[in-house]
């Protein structure tokens, strides 16, 4: 019997390298979006020890020019982590649309492995198919010499 081959094996590979390419991508996109959580917490981190440092400065008499350089600072801080909030929300708008491709992808290369899978099923039955038919083609055979022998 011929050995088994799928006519969709190129496909199956090229859908395995798309479903494989949308995992990197989202992860990519995760570690970007925790690089961004992190900058923002750093951002925030650094305003509360502004914030305590003003404070502090406060507490006596303090210029105007000190003043306005923390009050820079703070408005810096603020803008920097709204730059950072919009930076993650579009992130996550990123990363929920490369979670739906993935399970695209997936989906994709399911339906040609099930299509596989199924060849296989039917190459294994012909297989088995062929094997009994020459299993019988031999029982046939013997029965037959065993009658003819017997008889002469």
């Amino acid at each position: 019997m011929r050995r088994f081959q799928f006519r969709f094996d190129k496909l199956l590979w090229h859908r395995t390298i798309q479903e494989e390419l949308a995992e990197q991508q989202l992860a990519r996109s995760l570690g970007e979006e925790r690089q961004v959580l992190a900058a923002i917490a750093d951002v925030q981190a650094s305003a509360a020890v502004g914030a305590d440092a003003l404070r502090r400065e406060l507490a006596a008499p303090v210029n105007g020019d000190l003043f306005d350089l923390y009050r820079g600072y703070a408005s810096a801080l603020r803008a920097r982590e709204a730059a950072l909030r919009d930076r993650r929300s579009a992130l996550g708008a990123r990363v929920t649309e490369e979670r739906r491709a993935l399970r695209e992808r997936r989906r994709e290369r399911e339906v040609v492995t099930q299509l596989k899978q199924q060849a296989q099923a039917r190459y294994r039955r012909e297989a088995e198919r062929e094997a009994q038919k020459i299993l019988d083609e031999i029982a046939s055979g013997r029965h037959h010499t065993r009658t003819t022998d017997g008889s002469a």
